[in-house]
């Protein structure tokens, strides 16, 4: 191009400097993370059969949970499992909580927290050990949750805070995997709900759902085609769908917003891009 010649529009897109280019994605990427901006999401059928089980919970049902979050996997999950706590407190159903990863029991305990918080007034009328127990790490991967869901009180007597199980309500009547209404899983990477679903499924025929992270989800699609799991939540898309159904656009809405924005940035500077190389292409060989 001559000095004398003025650039032109296309010169101008194909010119603009990398730091600009790393500008617009930022914003696309934290922008939903601070000012929601919920995107049109279509909700599959593993998500709506999830939620149409957790609202058909009758209230005053026990429904346990197996927490296995990690600092990797909460914010995937995180959101989900704070969700159902939010559905199950609003219908009044009790839920006991333990863990099988030894960080994870702080992750049950936020998500618990967070959901009370958002409850407002009803949150407030949540009592420990009346509306949920939190029974805290059980070491022994299969071995351990064989063990406790043939007998909870031959393995613990009392929960993650010292109180005994035979003193909190939540607990009576409530001593195998077969005295809950039904098992919540929510599991980062570790491949533990088949086993999950050897122990409580399999051996009581307890109705199960399940939550895994997105790169896990996949492997979990036959189980629920067989009937062995109830609902399933693929990472924060999948949660991002239940706030969806819940009309609360939360956390797992943001990142599902985030990641979409972005996408479309990368393939908006992609496409400016090659078209400004091959506008100059082609003005070289005139």
């Amino acid at each position: 191009m001559r000095m004398s010649e003025k650039k032109t529009l296309m010169d101008l897109i194909g010119d603009i400097d990398r730091r600009v280019v790393f500008g617009f994605l930022f914003l696309a990427l934290v922008g939903p993370l601070i000012i929601s901006i919920p995107l049109p999401l279509p909700v599959t059928g593993f998500v709506k059969q999830y939620h149409e089980f957790l609202e058909s919970i009758p209230a005053g049902a026990v429904v346990g949970f197996d927490v296995e979050l990690t600092g990797a996997t909460d914010p995937q999950l995180g959101p989900d499992l704070t969700l159902v706590f939010i559905q199950l407190f609003r219908r009044d159903v009790k839920s006991v909580i333990w863990c099988m990863t030894a960080e994870s029991p702080v992750f049950a305990t936020n998500a618990i927290n967070n959901a009370l918080k958002t409850l407002g007034e009803k949150g407030a009328t949540k009592k420990y050990g009346v509306d949920w127990v939190e029974l805290g790490y059980i070491a022994g991967t299969e071995t351990g949750l064989t063990a406790l869901m043939t007998g909870i009180r031959q393995v613990i007597s009392k929960d993650m805070y010292g109180k005994a199980l035979d003193d909190l309500p939540a607990m009576k009547n409530v001593n195998t995997g077969k005295d809950f209404y039904a098992v919540i899983w929510h599991s980062g990477s570790a491949g533990s709900v088949p086993y999950g679903i050897r122990q409580i499924n399999g051996r009581f025929g307890t109705p199960m759902l399940v939550a895994v992270t997105s790169n896990e989800f996949p492997l979990y699609v036959t189980y629920l085609a067989a009937g062995q799991i109830r609902g399933l939540i693929g990472g924060a898309r999948g949660a991002a769908e239940h706030e969806t159904l819940m009309k609360t656009a939360g956390l797992a809405t943001a990142q599902t917003s985030a990641l979409a924005l972005g996408g479309v940035v990368i393939l908006a500077m992609l496409l400016l891009g090659n078209i400004s190389y091959l506008d100059k292409r082609r003005r070289q060989r005139k």
